[in-house]
């Protein structure tokens, strides 16, 4: 068993955690039980290489981010605790294909793209309502499981990089936070942003969906954040020659300005 390992355990005697299902930079994640009532959960446990105060104050502010979020977009958090001095957080269980294993296939549809995105900015601007804003949009990130009748329905996970907007204090100091491929300018310079950081990740989103291609791509992340500051976005059929996409490449133009004033003002526009 590798150091920090959680299978087997029981957390505060409601939960049996079974698996491990996937590691981030803030914590790991589990499949659990919750105890008598024998329902599947998902259990994101602190990484024990990283218990600084600093760390543990973000992992609960996730928690009280999520907490607030009630949509059909956005993954529920159940509970909270912690386990042997390491907080854990118990969200609901969504069964179904992550995204990024969705787009190993290539790139999708235009309908089935558009309509993706359009879930991912439903549950956004719900968040965004919140005064909560994602900092982390990618496929990595969405969760597709299919409903009769509906077919793609979309579950927005991981709000571990969350920003209230209203947020005075330092927590995250001068570091910057976030996946270099979807970073907005202002994000990768680190200084004042807002909620229009995810409209640029949704756009870098959609580009990716229709082309099978990230618009901005380097040998390394300082490189490709080089190119999110200083070059201009590649037309989508610059990415996918052949294929017509009509006013999605405005849209997707629009979403990826450097300039956040230029981009759409909010998620429902």
């Amino acid at each position: 068993m590798r150091r920090g390992e959680l299978t087997g355990h029981v957390l505060d005697e409601r939960y049996r955690v079974i698996e491990p299902i996937g590691e981030g930079a803030m914590g790991s994640v589990y499949r659990g039980e919750r105890l008598k009532l024998g329902r599947m959960v998902a259990i994101k446990v602190l990484n024990e290489e990283i218990p600084n105060e600093s760390s543990r104050e973000r992992f609960e502010r996730e928690a009280t981010a999520m907490a607030k979020l009630e949509h059909p977009n956005c993954g529920t958090v159940l509970d909270v605790g912690v386990h042997e001095g390491r907080p854990y957080v118990v969200m609901e269980f969504v069964s179904g294909q992550n995204l990024k294993d969705v787009l190993k296939a290539g790139p999708l549809s235009i309908a089935r793209a558009v309509e993706i995105t359009r879930q991912v900015l439903s549950g956004l601007s719900h968040a965004h309502e919140h005064g909560i804003i994602h900092r982390d949009i990618k496929p990595a990130n969405i969760v597709l499981s299919q409903k009769a009748g509906v077919g793609d329905f979309v579950k927005i996970l991981d709000f571990g990089l969350v920003r209230f907007r209203a947020e005075t204090s330092n927590l995250t100091g001068a570091m910057v936070l976030g996946t270099p491929n979807y970073m907005a300018p202002e994000q990768i310079r680190g200084g004042d942003f807002d909620h229009r950081v995810d409209l640029y990740a949704c756009g870098v989103l959609l580009f990716e969906l229709l082309t099978g291609n990230k618009p901005f791509q380097a040998a390394d992340p300082v490189a490709t954040c080089m190119l999110h500051l200083n070059e201009p976005p590649p037309r989508l059929t610059d990415r996918a020659s052949g294929r017509s996409f009509g006013a999605l490449e405005a849209v997707v133009a629009r979403a990826l300005e450097k300039d956040r004033d230029k981009r759409f003002a909010s998620a429902e526009e």
